[in-house]
């Protein structure tokens, strides 16, 4: 249900509303919170029910990223990179490149898992999605600050 306000906040003000942004931020440290509980689902206890939790909590995590990059966070990056005002050496600009960068990949990652594509080396690859997630989480948060003069 909050998914579907921010989606309908987002076609009613705006991407750039700041409504909008913060709800996304909201679903961000959601999926954040319930990544950090899919991690630990394994290391209780190696069952198959844990294990399944463990799959399904992180799959739900992955699913609020992927509507929050592609309804929100894309189509504001488009606006801002096609503004030809925009200096490619600002602060914002390289941190909105890193961020896109370092979440790219751990979202890509995600979804691989997610539809049950795993390769051999199982933990140090969910190990480095999980980093690279939680990084890009970490940026995200800064360029929201930085974007409301907080920062």
């Amino acid at each position: 249900m909050l998914f579907s306000a921010t989606c309908t906040l987002f076609f009613l003000l705006g991407e750039t509303s700041a409504i909008v942004s913060q709800m996304t931020l909201t679903i961000m440290l959601v999926s954040i919170g319930v990544l950090m509980i899919g991690i630990s689902f394994p290391r209780s206890s190696k069952t198959r029910q844990s294990l399944l939790q463990h799959r399904w909590t992180l799959t739900v995590s992955t699913m609020l990223t992927l509507l929050a990059a592609f309804l929100v966070m894309a189509p504001s990056a488009f606006k801002f990179y096609i503004d030809p005002a925009v200096n490619p050496l600002s602060v914002l600009f390289i941190m909105a490149l890193i961020h896109a960068a370092v979440g790219a990949p751990a979202l890509i990652m995600a979804l691989i898992y997610a539809f049950g594509d795993l390769p051999q080396n199982i933990r140090s690859w969910m190990r480095t999605a999980s980093a690279l997630w939680i990084v890009a989480m970490a940026i995200g948060v800064l360029l929201f600050l930085h974007v409301l003069a907080l920062v």
